[in-house]
């Protein structure tokens, strides 16, 4: 969770075996203007992944980090990404 200027949150996590961002008001209502719908979902190749990690950089850009697994549990591998404004 990252709080934001002017008391909105950012939440990272996963939703069905993969990575997604989601937005709160300030009012803890769904930021419909965020994404689809309040939130944003990742398309990896990876069988499964989470991000437990959201910040912003400098200019006020999403970052996010976490990991992801092809599924054998044995070969786990580092996610990170910057969300585009689009």
């Amino acid at each position: 969770v990252k709080a934001l200027p002017g008391g909105a949150l950012l939440l990272a996590g996963d939703a069905s075996g993969g990575g997604v961002v989601g937005k709160l008001t300030s009012s803890g209502a769904i930021d419909f203007t965020f994404g689809a719908s309040g939130s944003r979902n990742f398309g990896l190749s990876a069988s499964f992944y989470q991000f437990n990690s959201i910040n912003l950089d400098s200019l006020g850009r999403i970052l996010i980090g976490g990991f992801a697994d092809e599924g054998a549990g044995t070969d786990t591998d580092f996610v990170a990404a910057r969300l585009l404004a689009n």
